[in-house]
C-alpha cells in the first residue's frame, strides 16, 4: 500500500477526530488504507 496514501488517511483521521472532539461528540475513528471509518 502506498505510504503516502496511508499517511493521508491518518492525517484526515486526526483532523476529523479533532473537529468532532471540539464539538464534544463521542466518535471513534479508525484509520484505514482507504480512508477513515467513523463508528
Amino acid at each position: 500500500m502506498p505510504a503516502k496514501r496511508q499517511l493521508n488517511g491518518i492525517m484526515v483521521g486526526t483532523v476529523t477526530h479533532g473537529l468532532f472532539a471540539h464539538r464534544g461528540a463521542d466518535v471513534v475513528l479508525i484509520g484505514t488504507p482507504d480512508g477513515v471509518i467513523t463508528q
